[in-house]
């Protein structure tokens, strides 16, 4: 035997071999999966001692070796093979058998030459030339080892240390069907080369020397020097160390690398190791700890579009419980490829999962694993360092920072830490304190102390307050891997970090805060399925705490946001609701609005060619217009020019532009104006439209609301307002808080686009309106509807025009240069108009009253259009005066007239403040003076009437939005078509009658070729003329004919 000096001496000597031979030889499993435990802890302990088991009957042990007598393989193998003097050539095929103390099969081997007692080492050490040794382990598994020579020692025939020299090759097979693998026709799931392997089940030392390769069906690798120490008591590793890792890689699914070696089929009868799992789940946990040291770097794919993630240190934490190494041997699932798939395969895709989900591994999309310092593996003897579930195992990535990269996705994440838990397949991203989380997109950014995701389950999120920034342009990263669309190299690494940090600031277009954290659901990302077009689609995010939303086109506050979203045409995810919860306050330049519940739901906006930077954007980059939204509870919008509606619930239409308030107590409150009991109000934008369905009542106070709180308040009271005189009656009568009062039953309607944008208010249904617009004047309207139309005030306007605000504006543009233009009154319409000389109102009122079934009044051009049958009442009170003593005659001085007509009545102003009133149709006058002898009466077909302000009408300006120019006294009087005209004394039927109440002269005119007829109490005749002129003062009362012509006393 030629077997090598130096690797003779390198072997124990023969007093430690008598120790050797004494204790319960540890398994050579160890070297068959030692390089497995590199690959991230694999299984080393899965070989430990079953429990003693019956022998079944019909076993056949003749071809085992074991305690008893050696029974030898007749074809090949000699009796005198025991002789340790005698070295043997042994031709393929013959096997040197091993049983168990159950006589299963433990181990057997063969070789080309076998030295039984090779010079310079003690007795029982053999030396063989092309070894092939080949162990059953627990669970079925078969592990094989061969080389170019070995030097074992073997007591009993059973190999228990030594060293495989040249071409070392390890390989081991899981069960197939329940049953050892045969490598002839069976793939190894591990294949482990170096050039040297020394064992030594006495100290529980392996060591692999020089370069060692390891192989799976997912998994390469290459590093050097490795040294394993055991602990036979414990049946744990007490130590592992690999000086260098050159790389892990590991492959996307595809055929086998691993080749096959022929071999013989077995000539031993075997019996399948029938020991039960449960077995080792009796036997203590140990966890360990494998570290990766220095510069670790992890890439999947090639080229710039490589994922990264760069740290310092990875640690993992697992027992041989944990999940990915607890597959039954009937599962035929690979324990190093369930573990690369489980764990590394996402580890430099945890951006990519940040980023709402990690894709399945596409073929040829390969991970590389590599370290600059030493790879070890301890076990954790502390149990605070243990895991609290032995099934689970823990990947921490840590660095100064970590940096992960995502090129296609243009995701850059940096942390200190990174954190994997494979029982719950979850994610954890974690700062320091003095660093945190940084997510970096072309379009956002996002910073927190704490992120997580769970690819495989579709979650994610944000654990305590974090931020995101969407960029209103390009952001440094997106400017960086834009690089290469304009012909330049895409850097990488620290270049990048060093590019962002010197480029110009990005505006932000939206910046997004919350105190509590934020959960993420997504589309699950499922091994092995194939996804839709883009990423795993969103399914919802929830931002949590005190959230808040700042961008160029509003802000949103609120206690919770959730957005749901749906997968879109070209597979991005689109957003679909938006839920915001708690104390509500959404803000833009037209209104604020505070709701406890908002609801928005979006759709797919309209495509643009507008370039990218210019279009409208959500958090996410997807181009959405809001379809409809809900607010309810306690809804408050206050809008820009200071006014606030309340309601409890408010419905919008974004494509209609229409916007619903509904509630028990719909309440629009601004400055001056106070609209309350309503039911329903609804705002059309296309329209320009305000409707108020259902009854409600509209106040004008004396002293404007504060409304304009930037924040919720109680719905608004009309004010309790101080007295303005030391009399308390007149400031009740006069000086109260309210200015005006308007009620309806049925609607009002609000049409901001009525003469070219002035607007025009409608209110139906039983109205009534009262204005107290000072302690001495009042106002009344009654009717089924009334029409306030406005116009703008333009310079030319008289100075004397009294400027409305339109109190439903509610645009409010340019509010103070409207000014109500006409006024129209329908169904029974009353108008009156109030004023009294004390401000306790207790003299008695002038009186201005009109009622007819449609009137139209014209405020700016002082004009009125009254159609159908109606009234007018004037009444002129004694005001005290000493020349009011003496009568002046009718339809002048103190006293009332009342004309009534059934076809209509039309009023115009006159210069000299002066006004021209026509009443047609059955027109019936009359009046009465201060005594009971002071009446008179006048019908005609039709009454002419110039009236003037009354002598004693204040001259300031009236606030009263109704003063109709009332409070007018009769000037002249002309009455035409079958008049009648009455006094206590006189009666006279004329043509037409001409009386001026000034001079009290009435000429009385006949039609042509008839007599005007005068009859005198008393006379029995009345006196006839073709036109005569009656004194009508009181003191004259006298008839003078100008073409007389029958009989009677003058």
């Amino acid at each position: 035997m030629n077997s090598n000096q130096k690797e003779r001496n390198v072997l124990l000597t023969a007093s430690d071999s008598a120790k050797r031979a004494a204790r319960r030889p540890w398994r050579t499993t160890w070297i068959g999966i030692a390089g497995s435990v590199l690959l991230l802890g694999f299984v080393i302990l899965i070989d430990r001692p079953t429990e003693e088991g019956q022998i079944e009957e019909e076993a056949v042990v003749t071809e085992l070796i074991g305690p008893s007598t050696l029974q030898l393989d007749g074809q090949q193998i000699a009796s005198d093979m025991v002789d340790p003097s005698m070295g043997l050539d042994l031709p393929r095929g013959g096997w040197i058998q091993v049983a168990d103390e159950n006589g299963r099969l433990s181990q057997q081997y063969r070789c080309e030459h076998l030295d039984p007692d090779p010079k310079e080492l003690d007795a029982h050490w053999i030396s063989m030339d092309r070894p092939e040794v080949e162990l059953y382990m627990s669970q079925n598994r078969l592990v094989t080892l061969t080389g170019d020579t070995a030097l074992a020692y073997a007591p009993q025939r059973e190999l228990e240390e030594g060293q495989f020299n040249g071409n070392v090759r390890i390989a081991m097979y899981e069960p197939v069907n329940g049953n050892p693998a045969n490598p002839m026709i069976d793939q190894p799931e591990l294949v482990i080369r170096t050039p040297r392997a020394t064992f030594d089940n006495f100290l529980g030392k392996i060591s692999c020397d020089g370069r060692i390769e390891l192989d799976t069906p997912r998994e390469e690798m290459v590093g050097r020097d490795l040294q394993v120490l055991l602990n036979d008591q414990d049946q744990r590793i007490e130590y592992l160390k690999m000086a260098e890792l050159d790389y892990l890689l590991i492959r996307s699914p595809e055929k086998s690398r691993l080749a096959r070696s022929g071999r013989r089929v077995l000539n031993a009868n075997y019996q399948p190791d029938t020991t039960s799992l449960a077995d080792d789940q009796e036997a203590p946990v140990v966890f360990y700890q494998l570290t990766l040291s220095d510069d670790v770097r992890i890439q999947q794919g090639e080229g710039a579009d490589a994922r990264t993630a760069v740290g310092d240190r990875m640690n993992v934490v697992f027992s041989l419980k944990s999940e990915q190494f607890a597959a039954t041997p009937t599962t035929m699932k690979p324990m190093p490829s369930g573990f690369a798939g489980g764990m590394p395969l996402t580890v430099p895709a945890i951006g990519a999962s940040m980023a709402m989900g990690t894709p399945s591994m596409e073929q040829g999309n390969e991970i590389l694993v590599t370290c600059v310092g030493p790879v070890t593996m301890i076990p954790l003897l502390d149990t605070e360092n243990h895991l609290e579930d032995p099934r689970d195992a823990k990947l921490k990535l840590l660095g100064a920072p970590v940096l992960i990269e995502d090129p296609q996705r243009r995701l850059r994440i940096t942390c200190p830490t990174v954190e994997y838990r494979t029982l719950a397949k979850r994610f954890d991203l974690l700062g320091n304190g003095a660093d945190d989380v940084d997510l970096l997109t072309d379009r956002f950014r996002a910073e927190g102390s704490w992120m997580w995701a769970s690819p495989e389950l579709g979650e994610a999120g944000f654990i305590n307050p974090g931020t995101i920034e969407v960029m209103s342009g390009r952001s440094p990263l997106a400017r960086v891997m834009d690089m290469e669309f304009e012909g330049e190299q895409i850097p990488i690494g620290t270049a990048v970090d060093a590019m962002i940090e010197d480029a110009d600031d990005t505006g932000v277009q939206l910046e997004l805060t919350w105190q509590g954290g934020v959960d993420i659901e997504f589309e699950p990302d499922t091994p092995g399925v194939e996804e839709a077009d883009g990423d795993p689609a969103l399914k919802s995010i929830l931002f949590r705490d005190q959230v808040a939303v700042q961008s160029e086109d509003g802000t949103i506050d609120c206690g919770s946001l959730k957005m749901n979203f749906v997968r879109g045409p070209d597979g991005g995810s689109e957003p679909e609701r938006m839920v915001a919860l708690e104390n509500v306050r959404a803000r833009n330049d037209d209104q604020t609005l505070w709701t406890d519940q908002l609801i928005v739901t979006m759709e797919a906006g309209q495509k643009t060619t507008a370039p990218a930077d210019q279009k409208k954007e959500d958090l996410f980059g997807g181009n959405v217009d809001i379809k409809d939204f809900l607010a309810t509870g306690d809804v408050q919008v206050l809008l820009a020019d200071g006014g606030r509606a309340f309601a409890d619930r408010l419905e919008g239409d974004a494509r209609q532009e229409i916007a619903v308030l509904t509630g028990k107590d719909v309440t629009v409150a601004r400055k001056e104006m106070l609209i309350n009991h309503g039911q329903k109000l609804v705002i059309s934008r296309m329209t320009g439209t305000a409707k108020w369905d259902g009854p409600g009542q509209a106040r004008m106070l004396r002293d404007p609301l504060d409304v304009s709180a930037d924040q919720r308040i109680e719905r608004p009271r009309v004010p309790n307002r101080a007295p303005d005189a030391k009399n308390q009656k007149q400031a009740a009568v006069g000086s109260g808080p309210v200015t005006m009062r308007a009620r309806w039953n049925e609607a009002m309607t609000y049409d901001s686009r009525h003469n070219d944008g002035a607007g025009a208010i409608e209110l139906r249904g039983k109205v009534a309106v009262v204005a107290d617009g000072s302690p001495t004047e009042r106002s009344t309207m009654d009717g089924d509807a009334l029409t306030l139309q406005f116009a703008f005030a333009d310079e030319t306007a008289r100075s004397d025009s009294r400027s409305t605000i339109d109190p439903l504006d509610i645009d409010a543009a340019e509010q103070e240069s409207r000014v109500l233009e006409t006024m129209i009154a329908k169904g029974d319409a009353r108008l009156e108009h109030r004023e009294w000389v004390q401000p306790a109102r207790t003299d008695l009122p002038r009186v201005f009253y009109i009622s007819a079934k449609h009137i139209t009044w014209n405020d700016l051009d002082v004009t009125a259009e009254v159609i159908g049958d109606g009234t007018l009442v004037i009444r002129e009170p004694e005001t005290g005066d000493a020349d009011e003593t003496v009568p002046e005659g009718p339809f002048s001085g103190p006293g009332t007239s009342r004309f009534v007509w059934s076809k209509r009545l039309d009023l115009e102003r006159m210069p000299g403040d002066r006004y021209e009133m026509s009443m047609l149709g059955d027109v019936e006058g009359l009046y009465r003076g201060l005594t009971d002898d002071d009446i008179a009466t006048i019908t005609a077909n039709q009454v002419d009437a110039i009236t003037q302000r009354s002598r004693n009408t204040r001259e300031q300006q009236s606030s009263n939005p109704l003063d109709l120019q009332g409070n007018m006294e009769i000037e002249q009087l002309r009455a035409e078509g079958e008049v009648y005209l009455a006094t206590p004394l006189r009666r006279a039927d004329a043509h037409e009658v001409d009386y001026d109440t000034r001079t009290q002269i009435a000429t009385l005119t006949a039609r042509p070729g008839r007599k005007v007829s005068i009859m005198t109490e008393g006379s029995p005749l009345p006196v006839k003329a073709t036109k005569m002129v009656w004194n009508m003062d009181p003191l004259v009362d006298s008839i003078q004919l100008v073409e007389p012509s029958g009989t009677g006393v003058r």
